[in-house]
């Protein structure tokens, strides 16, 4: 005779067993396949260029128009005005053309520009003794631009005091920055350290002053 519990457990029995019919457990685990370890392409960036030099061009008139520069100047003295010398410390220079642009080194930290566009000081600007601004030790900027016959530039001073010049009748286009002076006329140079730092621009070609 079969006890309430036997039967109860002959119950429970049965119904594992149709649970595994149904089910189709075989008392291992199925095979799981793995994910797809292949990543999903994304969109490619886009690369960016390569700046490419421009190259040197071949006419000897070539150099850096509308352009700019940077120039560091250290050890510099003090002068006072009973040892007023016209010390260029340094100056633009075009090869071809010989134009120039220098910076003087004036009494009591003052630097006075002049320039021209040739050797014979044709195109020639400068600034009056008077208006000379204060500029000595540090990093000057200049600056630059031609408008038909004229050639604009501007110096800024370490002490951020600027005064510009404009050279008209030809068109300067600066290739080289130098220590001293471009003109041979006043040779002098001043006792300072000149790094540039850089010179660049537009690149065009000079036209002789007339």
């Amino acid at each position: 005779m079969i006890t309430k519990k036997g039967y109860l457990f002959f119950v429970f029995a049965v119904f594992l067993l149709v649970i595994f019919i149904f089910t189709g457990c075989n008392g291992t685990d199925d095979p799981v396949s793995p994910d797809d370890m292949t990543p999903t392409p994304g969109d490619t960036p886009t690369p960016i260029p390569t700046p490419t030099p421009e190259p040197t061009p071949d006419s000897a008139m070539w150099g850096y128009i509308n352009g700019s520069a940077t120039v560091h100047v250290s050890g510099l003295p003090m002068i006072t005005q009973d040892e007023d010398i016209k010390a260029s410390i340094f100056h633009l220079y075009h090869p071809t053309t010989r134009a120039w642009l220098n910076i003087r080194h004036r009494a009591y930290n003052k630097y006075q520009p002049k320039g021209a566009l040739d050797s014979q000081y044709c195109g020639v600007d400068e600034i009056n003794w008077h208006y000379m601004k204060e500029g000595g030790n540090g990093i000057w900027n200049i600056e630059w631009e031609q408008r038909g016959d004229t050639t604009w530039v501007r110096f800024t001073s370490p002490e951020n005091q600027s005064s510009e010049l404009n050279l008209s009748g030809g068109a300067a286009a600066w290739r080289e920055i130098r220590v001293g002076s471009g003109d041979t006329r006043i040779p002098v140079a001043a006792p300072a350290n000149v790094t540039v730092y850089d010179i660049s621009g537009d690149i065009g070609e000079a036209v002789y002053c007339r």
